[in-house]
Parts: structure tokens; C-alpha cells; sequence
């Protein structure tokens, strides 16, 4: 069940609660995606604990993807010239790339923007965004 139900909302979180269940089952539940694992008899405390969790859990997570997705349409570049559109080209190029890409250019040029824009578009938009400025590995 619980399967069918992060299928159909990955982010909602799941609370199992079970009368016949043993550590391997909840371990089984939690790296399944279950939010957490009650076994009955229970505290009804300790439920409304867990339940408070789960919502501001799912609050923040909602809250989040608003805001990267507000930050990631503030980093768009501007323009429809020939040299802006070649750049647009290269960028969707690149973010089906699996290499580490380097980019080089003056303060100012808009190498974070591009970077920002390539790893979003990427496979690996989910994972870390790191900037490396270059003057300090001197």
C-alpha cells in the first residue's frame, strides 16, 4: 500500500501503524519512503507528535519547491539576439551532458546564471549546486 501511495504523491508523507509488527518491518517501511512507524498499542500523544511532524514536514517541502522554483525562474536570460539564442542552444546541450562542465568568463559575465540554468535542466537538479570561485584556489 504504502508503494501505491508515494506512486501517486511521492511527498506526502505516510504514517504506518501496525499490531503485528517487528523491527525488520519497520525498517523495511521507513526506507520505503514511510514517514513513520508506529506499532499498537500506542500513545496518543506520541501519534499527534508524529502526525505534526509529518504536516510541517510536508508544509516545508511544498514551501520549498515554491521558492526553487521562483529562484529558478529569477535566473533567466534575457534577450532573443543571435548570441543569446547560441547560448540558449548550448545550455540545453550541455544539461544532457554527464561531464563536469567549467565555465570561464569575467565578474559579471553571467557564469553563475548558466550554471544555475544547466543544472537545472539536468538530470541531476535534485542534487547539490556548488560554485567554485576560481581566485580562491589560488
Amino acid at each position: 500500500m504504502l508503494s501505491h501511495i508515494k506512486k501517486k504523491n511521492k511527498d506526502v508523507p505516510v504514517i504506518i501503524i501496525s499490531g503485528h509488527a517487528n523491527i525488520e518491518m519497520a525498517v523495511k517501511s521507513l526506507k520505503s519512503g514511510a514517514f513513520e512507524f508506529i506499532q499498537k498499542p500506542f500513545d496518543q500523544e506520541r501519534l499527534m507528535n508524529f502526525i505534526n511532524r509529518a504536516v510541517e514536514n510536508f508544509r516545508l517541502k511544498n514551501q520549498n519547491k515554491e521558492l526553487e522554483t521562483k529562484l529558478f525562474h529569477s535566473f533567466e536570460l534575457i534577450g532573443n539576439s543571435q548570441n543569446i539564442e547560441k547560448i540558449k542552444d548550448q545550455i540545453l546541450k550541455l544539461s544532457t551532458s554527464e561531464s563536469r562542465i567549467f565555465i570561464n568568463g569575467p565578474t559579471g559575465s553571467g557564469k553563475e546564471l548558466i550554471a544555475r540554468k544547466i543544472h537545472k535542466l539536468s538530470k541531476r537538479e535534485k542534487g547539490p549546486f556548488v560554485i567554485l570561485n576560481g581566485a580562491l584556489l589560488d
